[in-house]
């Protein structure tokens, strides 16, 4: 498949190809373009491992290091080597080593019993008092050192290791290898060093409980000073897809950091790993920077949401920790200074399965505040009945216990959280809006909205805003920064639905605000194309009343996905798209599971660079791929409805209304893909139908009543892309018997004409319709 990105990015009006205009009113104004910047950056972002090795710290002390082929521990109780086996290995397959006797001429040294680990960069010691064993990390393998202070006395030294692994110790050589059905770890042939630079093999013995390495009486002779026994570890073949993949994302944006993604990797199938990557801007380089680890332990780190608070760059990423019925949420704070630091992880479940996260921030500006999140989750009873759970969080940690969200009945599940929306400055008027569905016993899922305090303090009752319905999967955003023009604290629900027979699949938006819901949109009809594909996991970001909606596109379910996205804003209890389906991606592979977040604050430096949006392409292994979108604030002021035909474009022609809702200022509408270079003018009317291929057009009339106006004085040809324009006032709109005036309560409809061809003969052909509802 191939698509083109299309943007309509105007930075002036161009009054003067469109005589007699009313003066320019909206020359401050910009058109939003909020679209997919393949001109600027042509290749995907993309999150590769830095060329280093990783590392992290438990709370108690356990060192954690990552390399391309491995993963390593070390704690007080030993060392661990991990082979990366594949990322369909069913589990990790680790080499666990512990020291538990060193003798020298038959003599044992006395050891400390648990080691003291301490780490210097890549170099991990770990002192057992007179022999400290010491851990070089590098890429593809890890150099072991036995250091032995004092072998004096004489006679062979004996270096006994306890071996626990699933994988089978066999001899191979003067080495070892540990083999498995997966693959393999190899454990070279020891030497032996003297502080002199003497060197000897060293054999390794296997025994019932692992290994002895021994070096040779006649070498030990001839040592002053402490004695160096190096072997060193690798992975060896590997049954499995070579390289670690990185199957999720999420997104979060801050004004100084830019873009913050978190990405989870597999390990195995019972491992995954989460870190954090930053996205400053497009850039010759595609790549997203790596930021900090936030997990490497045994433990599975999964499906990571990660939320910022502007004002102090700080994040919280929040997983579900484990697999199976053991999976718990966890959370860790990071914060970039001068450089990036992290807060010990804590968890936020308590006593039972529990996955599915997600997590909003309290958007407050004030130096006075602590950092407030909120994470919601689903959790499973003993039973396997689903409930929807919350807790707030502050710096350092959880402020609140667990409580319940939502209407307390099993079948509760999928939740969602926005940011907070609220007057800035007021923190007793901020609100968390949650979305989760609830199973029905009628059809499907029904859509039910919680809405919360900073403080986690129900603000009010919780109600289905969408009833019964076969939904899939649903996302909530609302404005995070300010109260809405019409100061209800709109928010936007978008949500995927399915046929109740067959593969159809569609995204739908509803407008809600407080305990209302105005209405219900298919994203699909008001965008006027694409409705015989497959669209599925919608996710919506917001800022004050613009959004942007991102979702996947398929032929089949099975097949090849697009991620597409399209923009609005909300105005007067309606949706509007400011641009319809834009395509992020030109690509055959296939395309799971969307992130998306804005940037659009204040009109910072990032305007031209508003949003960003990840997701995961899972050919030919499993990557996370990104992309940008660009934003120009400006509201639309109409809904888009009806149905119009393809046209000589190749595409259908669909129309836009911009500025406010009121009934004084001039309003604007665009028209994109009509004929090229062909006669265009708008249709208005109070009323709206549809009367498909009228009077003998090509084009379907989405305007009904006994008469409807034309803008015929307005009539102009189309540039080369298929666009007009028009400028009108709501005080003069044209009608039968002469222009009339909107008045509040009112809504208008408007439509395109223009002339069209089919195979060479002369035809006419009519946009979709846009609604305009006046206050």
């Amino acid at each position: 498949m191939q698509h083109t990105t299309r943007s309509f990015v105007s930075l002036g009006l161009s009054l003067g190809l469109l005589p007699g205009l009313l003066p320019g009113l909206l020359l401050g104004l910009a058109l939003p373009s909020i679209a997919a910047r393949q001109a600027d950056q042509p290749a995907p972002t993309r999150f590769p491992l830095p060329e280093r090795v990783l590392h992290d710290v438990e709370a108690d002390g356990t060192h954690w290091a990552l390399g391309h082929t491995y993963k390593a521990r070390a704690g007080a109780d030993g060392f661990a080597y991990v082979p990366f086996l594949g990322a369909d290995a069913p589990r990790n397959f680790p080499v666990a080593m512990r020291v538990t006797s060193v003798q020298v001429g038959g003599r044992e040294v006395a050891l400390e019993g648990d080691a003291r680990v301490s780490a210097d960069g890549d170099v991990w010691t770990l002192d057992r008092g007179p022999v400290d064993v010491v851990y070089e990390l590098a890429l593809e393998s890890v150099e072991q050192i036995f250091v032995v202070d004092d072998v004096t006395a004489g006679g062979d030294v004996r270096v006994s290791i306890d071996v626990e692994s699933e994988l089978s110790l066999q001899a191979d050589g003067a080495g070892l290898r540990f083999v498995g059905d997966h693959g393999e770890v190899r454990y070279s042939a020891a030497i032996a060093i003297a502080p002199d630079g003497c060197t000897c093999e060293v054999s390794a013995e296997p025994n019932d409980r692992g290994f002895d390495l021994v070096v040779p009486a006649a070498f030990v002779a001839g040592v002053d000073g402490p004695l160096v026994i190096d072997p060193v570890f690798s992975s060896g073949t590997v049954s499995g897809m070579p390289g670690i993949p990185s199957v999720s994302a999420d997104v979060a944006s801050d004004p100084d950091v830019g873009f913050v993604v978190a990405i989870e990797r597999t390990f195995s199938a019972t491992d995954g790993d989460v870190f954090l990557y930053t996205v400053d801007g497009p850039s010759n380089d595609p790549s997203g920077t790596f930021a900090v680890t936030i997990d490497l332990s045994a433990f599975s780190w999964e499906e990571p949401s990660v939320c910022g608070r502007d004002l102090d760059d700080e994040f919280l990423v929040v997983a579900t920790r484990g697999t199976g019925q053991s999976r718990r949420i966890w959370a860790r704070e990071a914060a970039r200074g001068a450089s990036w630091s992290l807060e010990s992880k804590f968890a936020l479940s308590a006593g039972r399965e529990a996955f599915g996260p997600d997590v909003g921030a309290d958007h407050v500006v004030s130096f006075f505040q602590t950092n407030v999140w909120m994470a919601v989750w689903e959790e499973l009873d003993l039973s396997g009945n689903s409930f929807v759970r919350g807790r707030v969080i502050t710096t350092g940690g959880p402020l609140s216990t667990p409580f319940g969200i939502g209407i307390p009945l099993a079948g509760n599940h999928s939740p969602c959280i926005s940011e907070t929306a609220g007057p800035r400055g007021s923190v007793a008027s901020q609100r968390f809006t949650i979305a989760y569905l609830r199973d029905s016993a009628t059809l499907g899922s029904e859509i039910v909205v919680d809405q919360r305090g900073h403080d986690g303090v129900p603000l009010i009752n919780p109600y289905v805003a969408v009833p019964a319905t076969l939904v899939t999967d649903v996302d909530v955003a609302g404005p995070s920064d300010e109260l809405a023009p019409n100061g209800e604290n709109p928010f936007l629900l978008v949500y995927g639905t399915r046929a109740l027979f067959g593969n159809g699949r569609w995204i739908r938006a509803t407008v809600c605000a407080g305990i209302e819901t105005y209405g219900t949109t298919s994203l699909s009809e008001m965008s006027d194309e694409g409705r015989d594909r497959l669209q599925r996991h919608p996710v919506v970001a917001a800022e004050g009343d613009q959004f942007v909606v991102v979702y996947e596109e398929s032929d089949d379910l099975n097949g090849p996905a697009d991620m597409v996205m399209c923009s609005g804003s909300i105005s007067n209890g309606l949706f509007g798209l400011a641009e319809r389906r834009e395509f992020f991606t030109s690509t055959p592979f296939d395309e799971v599971g969307p992130s998306v977040t804005t940037h659009w604050e204040g009109g910072s430096e990032f305007l031209t660079n508003a949003g960003f949006a990840a997701w995961t392409n899972d050919q030919p292994v499993d990557e996370i791929e990104g992309g940008f979108l660009g934003a120009y604030p400006l509201l639309t002021c109409g809904q888009q409805y009806c149905e119009a035909n393809v046209n000589s474009s190749g595409r259908p022609g669909w129309i836009a209304a911009f500025g406010n809702s009121n009934v004084t200022d001039t309003k604007r509408l665009i028209v994109f893909d009509a004929a090229p270079t062909a006669p265009c003018f708008i249709l208005v009317s109070r009323e709206d139908a549809f009367v498909p291929l009228v009077a003998g057009s090509r084009g379907n009339l989405c305007l009904g009543g006994s008469g409807f106006g034309r803008f015929s004085n307005f009539l102009s040809n189309t540039d080369g892309l298929g666009r007009y324009e028009l400028y009108f006032d709501p005080q003069a709109i044209a009608q039968p018997n002469g222009s009339v005036g909107a008045l509040p309560g009112e809504t208008w409809y408007f439509q395109a004409w223009f002339r069209d061809s089919i195979n060479g003969s002369a035809t006419s052909n009519l946009s979709n319709g846009v609604a305009i509802p006046f206050e």
